[in-house]
């Protein structure tokens, strides 16, 4: 017969599946607002993602808190308690809820995954627009800094590059 504490941490892991799926939907819908430029959709899904970070907190909380139960019963360390460990003890035992804890941790590990390499996307879109941001800014203020020297003391314009580009379209 399977122990309750490998019960309760199958049922932990299969939450954390959910909420791993509810984030991953998260950052897509954020990539889709990110490609709009929708400020407001961006910011819903930044606090959507605190949400889910803060249930995951808690369910990674209870998973430990089940480990070292676990770890009390066995008078072994919790370290010594991984997952594939946990899968090859429970084989001997329940051969089927065993493949199901496997199962379900690889599940789990790969949506982590799929969430990562979504939310780095993300990152290095938005970084690449700060980029482009910041280089027009600097164009934008290199072209509105006045030059000195560039009227002279009778009010005619002096040197400077015809064709340069201008901050307004017509002198004032």
């Amino acid at each position: 017969m399977v122990d309750e504490s490998l019960i309760e941490l199958h049922k932990i892991l299969e939450r954390m599946i959910g909420l791993h799926r509810q984030m991953l939907e998260t950052v897509r819908m954020e990539r889709n607002s990110i490609a709009a430029a929708d400020v407001s959709g961006i910011q819903e899904a930044a606090l959507a993602k605190e949400g889910i970070i803060a249930a995951i907190r808690q369910q990674e909380s209870e998973r430990l808190k089940t480990i070292a139960v676990m770890a009390l019963k066995s008078r072994r360390k919790i370290s010594d308690l991984t997952m594939n460990v946990l899968v090859l003890e429970t084989q001997e035992v329940d051969a089927g809820f065993s493949e199901q804890l496997r199962s379900t941790f690889a599940a789990l590990v790969m949506l982590i995954d799929r969430v990562l390499e979504q939310n780095d996307h993300n990152k290095a879109v938005v970084e690449k627009s700060l980029e482009h941001v910041r280089n027009m800014k600097a164009n934008i203020l290199r072209e509105s800094v006045p030059r000195s020297g560039t009227y002279s003391s009778s009010g005619q314009k002096v040197g400077g590059r015809h064709g340069e580009a201008r901050m307004f379209s017509q002198e004032i």
